[in-house]
């Protein structure tokens, strides 16, 4: 690093650890989250041993890596003083957990408030308005918005960056001078927010508004129950972080299902959370929310009261089931003494036989909002042995049989830990800490291929709305005047059209309701190359084409000449959609429409034309690229074209040759689908 400057201590392990680097090397996330192996690619290049606790760390170590290749020499620069804040992350789990706990030690020690986010590399998050709703919400909880934020996605020099080390992160319980730091800062901001606003003195937090994630089934009767004893049931997802803030902070009892709204605790400080308990579905995650609730409360206590049924959510290429879709019912017996032992609630309403009614109907949903949202779900020997053992459960727990007649024999845990006082320490060696949750991550698209092999990767499919129903969105919102589809097929995304359309395929047998609501439309039964080259969509619609949808011949370079010829008949307020570009499954990608090549989804053909995201924000970082999680293998939405732009036509065929013996699985599925930079297609608004 160059004129590394020392302007703090890193001595006393027990005090922050800080400096202000001149000349910093920034490097655009590669890979946030992931796999150990490849995972946080990216960030200040802090490769000297004094800087260790200032990279980004789990469990005490750097957790980071850097990449040596890159030439800083002819990198971006941006100029002036900034605090690092840290990677730019969509999960709300990794968010509070270790992605915004350098913001406060910072801004203490610096006396400094303007901020350096880094974003994966090629990525369209450039501002504020950019970021994934979950890290937009923390920051302006810390102070943090438009008015002192700057994202890079490119590597960068930057002038003078201001590093504080992590005041807390994953696997490191927070220091006691760290949670009165967050103490001071979030008291002061809640009481000016909300001190005059009263709130519930006993919540439960629920999870029975999330069915397609790992759950206790049945809930819902939990809810119910417990709302009967008087306890408000809160669903997080349903109020903004700061509010889950102050509740959480203001009641008396606090009981959590676990789960990542947990994380909402970790702005809070020290004795800010009064009475704090926690069901737990898995004993290997207690230390996780040990270091996150025991430490901000003045008691805390957890059980385990859960019987495992399983997970009907298989790795992509595989049987093998994903444990953090697992779904549980509670031990009730258990789950009852527990609440009577520590005196929160009687549950003398509870119901037996309404409860494992309740699970069973929770389990069938589950079932269907996993398949609905594009999981790859297990055989169906897999999802009869959970039904199965819920019966068993459902029995045990009826007494219909007794224990000893059951193969299954769940194990309950029931732990309780009172106020902490300060000979109060956990000696226990801790095991690595795994992620949070297991999502799949949104990061940067690699400027160049990758040329090692990939092992196969868990990877759930695409879990938005169908495709059409995107499209059909966008013709709503833009209403376009003039439309252009390449590959009509049978004619249903050309039905979604009305105005002046154009159609192209070289087949149009199959076509049907093409003219359906339009003012024209004009169909030519030749290929995208041939109708470019002897005809003119502007003056054949009477203008710019407002709106294209490309869906050709499934090979990159076809998609590539269908982009570059469509970008020149739109105006620069146009809108050109690609399909097929987000594959979930290497198979899919194949260039060969085989099914023999994808066993996962023998009728899907994807084909390489995924390439075009890649090649896109590196050769042409000006347009603006959504990459949706449309079903089933995403839509790609591009605006701020430019009909003038003649970069890629110049740059073909060294583009074609770089690319052309590139496939999916050499890349690696994660790897490219860390980097898409994936949003919601449900909530995606085309007009924004």
């Amino acid at each position: 690093m160059t004129a590394n400057t020392l302007t703090g201590n890193d001595i006393d392990s027990d005090a922050i650890a800080f400096r202000a680097v001149d000349n910093a090397r920034v490097q655009a996330w590669r890979l946030i989250v992931g796999a150990p192996d490849a995972a946080f690619a990216g960030g200040p290049v802090l490769d000297a041993p004094e800087d260790a606790r200032l990279r980004h760390c789990h469990s005490g170590q750097p957790a980071d890596r850097f990449d040596p290749s890159i030439d800083f020499e002819h990198a971006e620069r941006l100029a002036g003083t900034w605090n690092y804040l840290g990677p730019v992350y969509p999960h709300f789990g990794h968010v509070m957990a270790e992605m915004v706990h350098r913001v406060l030690p910072a801004r203490e020690i610096f006396q400094h408030d303007q901020w350096l986010a880094v974003a994966g590399l090629g990525t369209p998050t450039t501002d504020f308005d950019d970021l994934p709703a979950s890290y937009r919400e923390a920051l302006e909880v810390l102070g943090i918005g438009r008015h002192n934020l700057v994202i890079i996605h490119r590597d960068t020099v930057v002038e003078r960056l201001n590093i504080a080390e992590q005041g807390t992160h994953l696997g490191i319980a927070p220091s006691p001078s760290y949670l009165q730091t967050l103490a001071d800062y979030s008291t002061r901001l809640l009481d000016e927010k909300f001190e005059d606003i009263a709130r519930p003195r006993r919540v439960y937090v629920t999870r029975s508004g999330i069915p397609d994630s790992g759950n206790f089934l049945g809930e819902s009767c939990l809810e119910s129950w417990l709302a009967a004893e008087g306890f408000e049931i809160f669903k997080p997802e349903q109020h903004p972080l700061i509010v889950q803030m102050d509740v959480y902070r203001k009641a008396e009892v606090l009981v959590f299902s676990e789960g990542s709204a947990c994380h909402g605790t970790e702005l809070l400080g020290s004795d800010m959370l009064d009475q704090a308990y926690l069901l737990l579905r898995r004993s290997s995650h207690q230390h996780i929310w040990h270091d996150v609730l025991k430490t901000r409360a003045y008691r805390y206590a957890d059980a385990v009261v859960s019987v495992p049924l399983g997970s009907c959510v298989c790795h992509p290429s595989s049987p093998t089931p994903l444990p953090n879709f697992e779904q549980f019912v509670f031990d009730l017996e258990a789950l009852a003494q527990w609440f009577r032992s520590i005196g929160l609630a009687e549950l003398d309403t509870l119901d037996k036989t309404e409860y494992f009614d309740r699970a069973k109907e929770d389990l069938e949903r589950h079932i269907e909002s996993v398949r609905a949202a594009g999981h790859s779900i297990a055989p169906s020997a897999t999802i009869e042995a959970m039904r199965q053992a819920l019966a068993e459960a459902r029995a045990q727990q009826l007494g219909l049989v007794s224990s000893g007649d059951l193969e299954t024999d769940p194990t309950i845990i029931v732990q309780l830990a009172e106020a902490p006082t300060e000979t109060d320490t956990d000696p226990s060696p801790r095991e690595p800490l795994e992620a949070v949750e297991t999502v799949v991550p949104t990061g940067a698209i690699v400027a160049e291929p990758i040329a090692e092999p990939h092992e196969d990767e868990n990877i759930p499919d695409l879990d938005g709305p169908d495709y059409r129903s995107i499209l059909e969105r966008l013709h709503a919102s833009l209403t376009p005047r003039r439309y252009l589809e390449i590959g009509v097929s049978n004619g249903d995304s050309l039905a979604l059209a009305s105005g002046v359309a154009i159609g192209i395929d070289p087949d149009l047998s199959a076509a049907r309701h093409w003219s359906r609501g339009k003012t024209a439309c004009l169909m030519f039964q030749m290929t995208s190359d041939d109708f470019f080259a002897q005809y003119s969509a502007t003056q054949l619609a009477g203008g710019p084409i407002d709106l294209a949808f490309l869906d050709g011949l499934h090979y990159f370079e076809f998609l590539l000449r269908d982009f570059i010829n469509t970008e020149k008949v739109c105006a620069p307020g146009s809108t050109i959609v690609l399909h097929d570009c987000v594959p979930t499954d290497a198979g899919v990608a194949e260039r060969a429409n085989d099914p023999a090549l994808r066993p996962r989804h023998p009728d899907w053909w994807a084909g390489d034309v995924w390439k075009l995201l890649p090649i896109l924000r590196r050769h042409r970082p000006d347009l603006r690229i959504d990459v949706l999680d449309a079903a089933p293998t995403g839509l790609v939405v591009i605006r701020k074209l430019d009909p003038t732009s003649r970069v890629l036509e110049a740059r073909y065929d060294a583009i074609d040759a770089e690319w052309r013996p590139v496939t999916l699985a050499r890349y690696g599925v994660m790897n490219f689908l860390s980097q898409a930079g994936l949003r919601s297609a449900a909530q995606f608004d085309p007009r924004a």
